[in-house]
């Protein structure tokens, strides 16, 4: 079996992520421009989701909380599908290669790209499904959810997979290693997700409470661990 290397994993999702956006500014130039205060919002929260992480170790667990699934979820609600791989891809970018972004550098690169291609497929995926459940007056929260637990699924094998790769060990390994608690984070995501969705549409000044939910969600998250995981 050959073993796959870093950087060509790497480069590998970042040839996808490329091929995504080329693909999504050709369709964005053939369809009308979404209001622009949408597009400043969708890469705002991006930059703020990124930033508002918080580390946290538990029982010798590093654990890492960020909330940029909040600006795919409103993304989606409010542009075209081309529009939301374009304000991900530039939201995630402004915030990883930023004076707080990871080092090194190669990781803000690879985060970049994989957040792009989720966020391709999510975009997809919703676009094919909304007209589907266009009889159920549940019909933005029901996509949020399946289209960000897409969203959530390719991250999380992305995210896995560079750290069975430069740890040397197996992906199911790794995969199994941490599943309840990334399980817990999953949760979470899509609650703040699918509220960020129906607010945006809803009502948009209401998205000014999601620090506050945020927190919220995150000190029960991180109770929940700690229950979880101290003995």
């Amino acid at each position: 079996m050959t073993r796959v290397s870093l950087g060509g994993l790497v480069g590998g999702v970042a040839a996808v992520a490329a091929v995504c956006v080329a693909t999504a500014a050709v369709l964005a130039v053939r369809i009308p421009v979404p209001r622009w205060d949408s597009v400043a919002l969708a890469v705002a929260l991006g930059v703020a989701g990124y930033h508002l992480q918080v580390n946290v170790r538990i029982a010798g667990q590093r654990l890492m909380f960020v909330w940029c699934h909040t600006a795919v979820a409103v993304a989606l609600v409010l542009e075209p599908a081309p529009w939301v791989v374009l304000t991900t891809a530039v939201g995630i970018a402004l915030a990883t290669f930023g004076p707080r972004g990871p080092r090194p550098r190669v990781k803000a690169f690879y985060n970049t790209a994989l957040f792009t291609v989720s966020a391709t497929a999510a975009a997809a995926a919703y676009q094919a499904l909304h007209p589907v459940l266009a009889l159920n007056p549940w019909r933005t929260p029901a996509a949020v959810v399946v289209v960000m637990l897409l969203f959530s699924v390719i991250e999380d094998v992305g995210v896995q997979g560079v750290i069975a790769v430069a740890s040397g060990r197996r992906f199911a390994t790794i995969w199994r290693g941490g599943a309840g608690v990334r399980g817990m984070q999953l949760a979470t995501d899509l609650i703040l997700s699918v509220a960020s969705g129906v607010a945006a549409l809803a009502e948009p000044r209401l998205l000014v409470a999601l620090p506050v939910v945020a927190f919220l969600l995150h000190m029960a998250h991180c109770n929940a661990l700690v229950t979880r995981l101290d003995p």
